[in-house]
């Protein structure tokens, strides 16, 4: 039996190890820290539905991951600025779907480490030494592109998905409040290089209880990270790369479970076929990527009265999630601009 390693216990390296074992691998997982997704404390993310004509679940699902998590779509949301103006959006299939993130029974990172023991992948924790034939990278953010604090907490207010762009309190990000099922997290999401991060996530809560008589109990602060790039590593001295650790990671919105589920199964496919991991990861990624690094940088260019004026547009759109999935696709106007910002960042 072929044994394959992987460093990292997190989303991506936890689906590819489910796959791998499934094709009969023995597979061994290497985890630096004392036990799975010590990062979150049951904070709310998404898993976004609308670069692809396929359902995310599907995705999912076609991926080789069973669905026993927790995990709501959102029909509906809510979008505000700095104006207080709030609003709604809704449509017939799923914006996005919410997972909660943590060890806590029914959170994604809870549901995938449940089905590779059950699978028989061994996982050591505690390593501070990688061995030298590792086969899968999966180590997550490789640096901070991207912060995002908040709370969670519970909460007898009705279920709430609100967007919040407003550089005040989220500078050249945004920031959210999500309600589901009396669970809570309200957080924003802005560039590292911002100073005063504390006071971003107070305006964010000050302005929330203006907007709603929110009910705060048992609250938990936390703080986490994100990593981009578009000079994503695919493979490295014959390893293979996936999710945050190949720097797979939406530039806009920060969106990275889509990216890190689809990046490990495809490093699973590749080792099992012996086909081109980073052509297959190129192919299926790329475009989307490089486009999302283009509608960053037109995002960066709003201050608030044109979040304000971009809300109210958006309102007039008559299906939001088709508007999306064209300003993800990598056209003409983006393959042009695209050079161009690159060189600007640079």
């Amino acid at each position: 039996m072929n044994k394959i390693k992987i460093a990292g216990a997190g989303i991506s390296g936890f689906t590819a190890g489910i796959n791998l074992i499934k094709l009969g691998y023995d597979v061994e997982i290497f985890e630096k820290k004392d036990s799975i997704a010590k990062r979150f404390k049951g904070d709310f993310q998404g898993i976004e539905n609308w670069t692809t004509e396929e359902d995310a679940i599907e995705i999912i699902k076609r991926c080789g991951i069973e669905t026993n998590f927790k995990i709501t779509p959102s029909y509906k949301f809510k979008i505000t600025s700095y104006d207080n103006k709030i609003t709604n959006f809704s449509s017939k299939r799923a914006f996005y779907y919410l997972i909660q993130r943590g060890f806590e029974n029914g959170n994604l990172d809870k549901s995938l480490y449940e089905q590779a023991i059950k699978l028989g992948i061994k996982i050591n924790f505690n390593v501070k030494e990688l061995p030298e034939d590792i086969d899968i990278i999966a180590t997550g953010p490789q640096k901070s592109s991207a912060i995002i604090l908040g709370i969670n907490f519970k909460t007898n207010n009705e279920d709430t998905h609100l967007m919040l762009c407003d550089n005040d309190l989220a500078p050249k990000g945004y920031a959210y409040l999500l309600i589901v099922d009396g669970e809570a997290t309200i957080a924003t999401a802005f560039m590292p290089t911002e100073k005063n991060s504390n006071l971003y996530l107070e305006n964010t809560i000050n302005k929330i209880k203006s907007l709603f008589d929110i009910d705060i109990k048992d609250e938990k602060k936390f703080g986490t990270y994100g990593s981009f790039s578009t000079n994503n590593i695919y493979e490295k001295n014959k390893q293979l790369y996936i999710g945050e650790a190949a720097g797979l990671q939406d530039f806009l919105f920060g969106f990275g479970l889509r990216y890190a589920i689809i990046s490990g199964y495809l490093a699973a496919k590749s080792i099992h076929e012996k086909t081109d991991y980073s052509l297959m990861a190129k192919n299926t990624f790329s475009g989307t990527i490089k486009a999302s690094f283009v509608n960053r940088f037109l995002y960066e260019k709003l201050d608030n009265k044109k979040y304000a004026f971009m809300i109210n547009k958006l309102s007039n759109v008559d299906d939001l999630i088709l508007f999306l999935r064209k300003r993800y696709n990598f056209n003409l106007k983006r393959k042009i601009l695209y050079p161009i910002i690159k060189k600007i960042y640079t």
